[in-house]
């Protein structure tokens, strides 16, 4: 049964796509790279794990680009999608879908070594790159959304708030309930809850590595539930008491705020990640998954996405299109990205398998092979 919230989240995303209907009239452009002697093909699918996000992102792009390209997008739930379900549809030729994304940078870096994604032309970005953050894009895809893991708190149980990461990990002035991400970028917080500058994270060398694992031996006892997924959990979990204090996504936090949760959000030493979206070798409709990437990559369309979600994308000009509210929430506002601790993904595409494989150990059994 729709309740308050659904109706007044349809009322927002309905206002939206008639602003971007308004703002985004039909040009040749919004449709690059179609030519007349390479139209766009009339369908693409689009991989997606369902939910309040994708709806969010049809809202904000789809719908616009049905109507000014005229390809039909079609969008698959892959609630389990994997990077290996990937990589086996790549390798038999039976690939279901035409776009498909990962926040996981060893994955990317595996995908393009591999050649499991399908290339853009070497040009493809020249129109607009002087518009793109730095490293927003390359020849394979862009970023899909831009984000923050973020420390929350109960405000109720907390009042005056936790400020740091080492509030978190004290257990002596903070008690309470955990829950961490399940996620070996957790080492990352653990070094700068342990005092490590940000600057000196990386490279994670294996005394690093134990130093990490040490620190998170201490918070253990406090670790309620390591959460995966569309990332729900930890906030709803934080306002209903479950835990005390979480690492959260910024744009999920956000949206308990909006939701009058009682949580507080504390920026400092955010975790600034993203995740990409580029086209899947053998891709059966590529110009219009061409097409697609390239739309999603203006200014307007971008900040219509970031009022319903809280996520920062590729496009420098986005923040004009937005309230000083908004912006404020936005891991890619500039208070936020110079508060973050910026993730090397270099490293990580070169060592994360490694590290994966070390974290679930420990989340498994509590210890670690090192």
């Amino acid at each position: 049964m729709p309740t308050t919230e659904s109706h007044a989240r349809a009322g927002l995303l309905a206002g939206l796509g008639l602003m971007l209907a308004a703002a985004c009239p039909v040009a040749a452009a919004t449709c690059y790279p179609a030519s007349a002697e390479q139209p766009l093909e009339s369908e693409l699918v689009l991989n997606t794990s369902g939910g309040t996000y994708w709806e969010a992102f049809r809202s904000a792009f789809l719908d616009g680009f049905e109507r000014d390209c005229g390809v039909r997008v079609k969008t698959l739930v892959s609630a389990r999608h994997s990077f290996a379900q990937f990589k086996g549809y790549v390798q038999r030729g039976r690939v279901p879908y035409d776009l498909t994304y990962t926040a996981v940078p060893w994955e990317v870096a595996e995908a393009k070594q591999g050649g499991l994604i399908e290339p853009l032309p070497e040009d493809f970005w020249a129109p607009i790159a002087g518009q793109l953050l730095d490293g927003s894009y390359d020849r394979y895809g862009t970023w899909l959304s831009a984000y923050s893991e973020v420390l929350i708190y109960n405000r109720e149980v907390f009042p005056e708030g936790l400020h740091s990461w080492a509030d978190f990990f004290d257990l002596q002035r903070f008690p309470g309930p955990r829950t961490l991400k399940d996620s070996p970028y957790s080492l990352v917080i653990a070094l700068l809850a342990d005092g490590v500058a940000a600057e000196d994270i990386h490279p994670l060398d294996d005394a690093k590595l134990r130093r990490a694992f040490s620190r998170l031996d201490q918070l253990r006892p406090a670790i309620r539930s390591f959460w995966a997924g569309g990332g729900d959990e930890p906030v709803q979990g934080v306002q209903r008491g479950d835990f005390v204090a979480g690492v959260a996504q910024s744009g999920r936090a956000l949206a308990g705020l909006r939701q009058g949760y009682d949580i507080g959000v504390s920026w400092r030493q955010n975790l600034f990640d993203e995740a990409w979206i580029f086209r899947a070798k053998g891709a059966r409709h590529p110009r219009a998954a061409a097409a697609l990437l390239f739309y999603i990559n203006d200014p307007a369309r971008q900040a219509a996405f970031a009022r319903l979600t809280g996520y920062g994308a590729a496009p420098k000009d986005s923040a004009a299109h937005l309230s000083a509210e908004d912006v404020r929430h936005l891991s890619t506002a500039p208070d936020n990205l110079a508060r973050a601790a910026r993730i090397d993904l270099a490293w990580w595409q070169a060592n994360g398998a490694r590290v994966q494989t070390l974290w679930r150990e420990w989340v498994a059994t509590g210890k670690v092979s090192l």
